[in-house]
Formats: structure tokens, sequence, C-alpha cells
């Protein structure tokens, strides 16, 4: 019985090991930079998209044409403004502008692309080297306003990342 004890504790270790080490590697861990900014303006090329994360076609809607951007289209960095953020609140609803950073004079990738100008008054700023599904920016900045009695946009948002950066502004009211 002992023998047996020891192998499930053995195997629960490495499993537990194996689960911290994953999340360390792939930069879950990093430290976070958090500033606040005074105005930023992003001109971004993409289009509108939304819908309800809790409904499977406009899930695979947003993330298919996040992958258009990466793979069919060659762009290392995606951003994207939420007008709406998913929240259980709301349903998962979300209304957004994805695409890419770029000039306004810049020619447009896909003739279905628009050019549209954001400027952000003022924000809170985050900003973590870690691979995009293991960031933690969001809380991280949450905690941050809250520590700091600052009230931030329960909707507006804007998040840029590549393969190894996750940067977020998040709307100060």
């Amino acid at each position: 019985m002992k023998t047996k004890n020891w192998i499930i504790s053995g195997v629960l270790l490495l499993l537990v090991a194996l689960f911290y080490g994953n999340l360390y590697f792939q930069g879950t861990f990093n430290d976070i930079e958090i500033k606040t900014v005074l105005s930023t303006t992003h001109n971004l090329q993409g289009r509108w998209l939304e819908g309800s994360f809790s409904k499977s076609k406009d899930e695979e809607q947003f993330f298919d044409f996040q992958t258009q951007l990466i793979e069919k289209l060659g762009q290392k960095e995606v951003s994207v403004i939420y007008f709406i953020n998913p929240t259980k609140e709301n349903h998962n609803q979300f209304k957004v502008f994805m695409g890419i950073e770029c000039d306004s004079n810049t020619s447009l990738l896909s003739k279905d692309f628009t050019i549209e100008t954001f400027v952000i008054p003022k924000a809170l700023t985050g900003k973590q080297t870690v691979k995009p599904a293991y960031q933690r920016v969001h809380s991280k900045l949450l905690d941050y306003a809250e520590d700091n009695k600052l009230k931030l946009s329960n909707d507006t948002l804007f998040e840029k990342f590549d393969s190894e950066n996750f940067y977020v502004e998040m709307w100060l009211k």
C-alpha cells in the first residue's frame, strides 16, 4: 500500500511540475510593464466583427479572421479594439475592429478591409513577453486599477499581440 501511495504521489508531483513548467516556458510568469498614457492613436486596417462567443459560428468567424491575418496575409502582429468586451454579464457579446497597424495611406491588403483611426484619450497600458494564450495582462491591469482607485471603461479596450508579446490598453474614465 505504501508503494502505491508513493507512485501516485510521484505521478501527481510530475504532473504539477509539467503544468507549471509549461506555464513558465510560455512566459506566464514574466513581468508585466504597466503605464498610464494620456493619448494614443491607432490606424488600423481590417474589418468590423460582432457577435457572441457563446455562438460557435460567431466565435469561429472571430478566430478565422485572426488566422487569415496571420497565416494567409502573413501579418506577424494583430490588433483588436473592443467596443463591446465579451463578459458573462453580456452573454459573451463582442463588437470589435480587428486588423493590423498601418499608415492612413497604406494600400489595403484585401478589398473588404477599411482603414479606421481610433484615438484613445487616456489609458492604462500593460505589456508582457508571453505567448498570447498564456498572458495575464488583463487581470494585472484590473488589479492595478483597483489598488490605485482608477476607473476603467467596462467595454472599450485595445489589444496588440504577436507570437511572443501581448499589449493591452484599457480606457480610463
